[in-house]
């Protein structure tokens, strides 16, 4: 069998220069359990060169598809050490590719690999895959945006087949040789295939099938269909969109098609040329079960289509619980002269439009015209900062942008302390804007616990050299970055916008302390006021609050734009004095809570109570008050929900927010 291997290897390398067809098959069974595959082969190599390095990779014989032997590849740490590459014999960039091979993940880990598209590893990575302990296989470009989705089942071999026309620029998958879908790829080569186990991974390989034909024929009537979303991700019991691109790749115009989604076809009269496409967005929605399910998006209605993989397009739903009061808290570490900043700005944008509730991106400028300086030095000045781009999520991880979404996944689902709330006032005269967050305690809050408070800014524009980005993905070479790879080095300030700016620490880095324990239904209120500089776009301002736990951590915030915040019930501007002097206890209530006030000089006191509309509830006049004064508030007249008690003593105004629970 070894023999066999190094002829078709050497026929290989000759027929790729004489353009004729390509094959190659390895089972292991040549080898023996022990046997360092890169040392022991002539066609498998290591990232590193020849085999019987450090990166090289054993033959076992413990669990195999068929035979007795198999490839096993296990994470030491954060990975590696083992990096196997199978080499294609050239460069291709047209004709038919095809490869297909048996894994097995064992249960609890998950697998990485992906394909390069130079014939030096490391130049170009031009697709990635990556299978969780979940069972969801992730298929994603070169900058680890997923495309396409499937599941597979953990501890049990499955086929991985991948049929790429470099001709036409189709790259379709299969899982089980049931077609998941196919996309067009900016990165149109193939050169190699890398298996390289990331953190957590641990798998097998067997049955590894390999061709090339340098035939490619061209479609007169081909049309696709690609999901703009194949991994959504949504709440238990939710449901997400369904959007995507259909685009025509053959030589004739497309005359209306259909869209299938769990049964209900919607008609599109739309006609497509050739070389066009028509983005689309299905009235039916995806429902979000428990756990990861599976729905497969048809295309049809198309006469005399030649390709019929491309016709479908699978995704993948995974359920999230997210429990009261969290969020996810993200501050990233970029600069405009951060030559891989880019992917910050693609997978912090990304993040924000795909989880907007849920997700709280802070943009961390250095050394460019939107750094803080406070803000920028305590960042970089952590144990375990990594450098630019980086995250620190929830501060408690540093990783890189690409990792943004599974990271999110896990940490959303996690308990929160707090719940927070925000309101402000906005005098677009003066500029001034006064924030208020009232926190209630959903757990035990020690008193060196606090609050941070900060504003952040999108659409942020700017003129001159320091507003330039440089970057690394201009031309292509690195791959497809959110269209960066379209942009010229440095993109210049007219064709940049700055999304999550960090402009403002309100109460510091790390914040203001609580000074007292909060018990579980205790409420506490922080103020703040700063005026806008002009430049400042109020519409695009967002309020922030974090909470930190004492270790630093942050595993809540709260944001909100300006006009999201806004309460102006009675009066124009919250006083900060009266806001702390405020206490609503219980809160959530059933049947009645105590709002208790300190007035240290006889005052008219007015209380009413709205609902989250603004519409009144319920309002009554004290009269002249003064001292330690408690003010009971009755359920009776309100349903389940979000109400907003609204206090005016003399010439003061405070608005707090309270749940009724019954």
């Amino acid at each position: 069998m070894k023999k066999q291997l190094q002829l078709i290897f050497s026929l290989m390398i000759l027929t790729c220069a004489l353009h004729a067809q390509v094959q190659f098959s390895d089972d292991f069974e040549s080898y023996n359990a022990g046997d360092l595959l890169g040392a022991s082969s002539d066609v498998w190599v290591t990232w590193g060169g020849p085999g019987g390095g450090g990166d090289d990779a054993a033959v076992v014989n413990d669990n195999a598809n068929s035979g007795t032997n198999a490839l096993r590849l296990t994470a030491v740490g954060a990975g590696g050490p083992s990096d196997m590459v199978l080499p294609f014999g050239d460069r291709y960039t047209s004709g038919n590719f095809h490869l297909d091979f048996m894994i097995n993940v064992v249960e609890g880990a998950s697998a990485y690999y992906n394909f390069q598209g130079d014939v030096t590893p490391g130049t170009q990575w031009v697709y990635n895959v990556f299978m969780t302990p979940d069972g969801v296989i992730n298929f994603a470009g070169g900058g680890n945006t997923t495309v396409m989705a499937a599941t597979h089942t953990p501890g049990a071999w499955t086929k991985m087949g991948i049929d790429v026309d470099l001709t036409n620029n189709v790259w379709a998958f299969s899982v089980n040789d049931e077609c998941v879908g196919s996309f067009q790829n900016p990165s149109n080569n193939l050169a190699s295939l890398n298996l390289y186990p990331t953190a957590g991974d641990d798998f097998y390989i067997d049955d590894v099938n390999m061709s090339y034909s340098p035939d490619g024929a061209e479609y007169v009537t081909d049309a696709m269909i690609s999901l703009d979303r194949s991994l959504p991700v949504g709440v238990l019991n939710g449901s997400t969109s369904i959007s995507g691109v259909v685009s025509n790749i053959g030589s004739t115009t497309i005359e209306g098609f259909e869209i299938v989604y769990n049964g209900d076809a919607e008609a599109f009269s739309e006609a497509i040329e050739p070389g066009g496409e028509y983005a689309f967005v299905l009235a039916a929605t995806h429902s979000v079960s428990e756990g990861a399910s599976e729905g497969t998006v048809t295309l049809r209605g198309i006469n005399d289509d030649e390709n019929s993989c491309n016709n479908v397009s699978t995704l993948v739903s995974r359920s999230i619980e997210v429990p009261r009061g969290k969020l996810y808290v993200a501050e990233e570490a970029t600069g405009t002269w951060c030559t891989w900043c880019p992917r910050g700005d693609v997978f912090m944008n990304y993040m924000n439009d795909t989880y907007p509730e849920l997700f709280i991106g802070i943009a961390v400028h250095n050394s460019d015209p939107m750094a803080i300086d406070e803000y920028d030095a305590a960042f970089t000045s952590q144990s375990g900062f990594t450098g630019f781009p980086s995250v620190w999520t929830e501060r408690s991880s540093y990783l890189d942008p690409s990792g943004l979404e599974n990271d999110f996944i896990t940490k959303v689902q996690e308990p929160s302390p707090v719940e927070i709330s925000l309101e402000a006032t906005y005098d677009e005269m003066t500029r001034e804007l006064v924030v208020s967050a009232d926190v209630e305690a959903l757990s035990t809050v020690l008193p060196t616990a606090g609050l941070i408070l900060l504003l952040t800014e999108d659409g942020v524009t700017g003129t001159g050299a320091g507003y330039n980005q440089v970057n690394a993905y201009a031309g292509g070479a690195q791959g497809e970055m959110g269209g960066y790879e379209n942009l010229p080095n440095p993109v210049p300030a007219s064709m940049m916008v700055y999304n999550h700016v960090a402009r403002a620490l309100l109460n510091g880095f790390e914040g203001e302390e609580y000074g007292d324990v909060l018990q579980i239904g205790n409420t506490t209120t922080f103020t703040s006021s700063v005026t806008l500089p002009e430049e400042w776009d109020a519409d695009n301002i967002h309020i922030v609050a974090i909470h930190r736990n004492t270790d630093g951590t942050t595993p809540t915030g709260k944001k909100s734009t300006i006009a999201e915040a806004e309460v102006d019930p009675v009066s124009s501007t919250i006083d900060p004095v009266l806001a702390k002097n405020v206490e609503i206890f219980p809160n959530p209530f059933a049947e009645s809570a105590n709002v208790t006030l300190t007035l240290d000089t006889p005052t008219n006191v007015s209380i009413e109570i709205t609902d989250a509309l603004g519409r009144l509830v319920s309002s009554r006049d004290y009269g002249v008050q003064a001292g330690n004064l408690t003010f009971p508030v009755l359920a009776n007249q309100m349903n389940d929900g979000i109400y907003f008690i609204n206090i005016l003593a003399g010439d003061s105004f405070t608005s707090k927010r309270i749940v009724v629970r019954k």
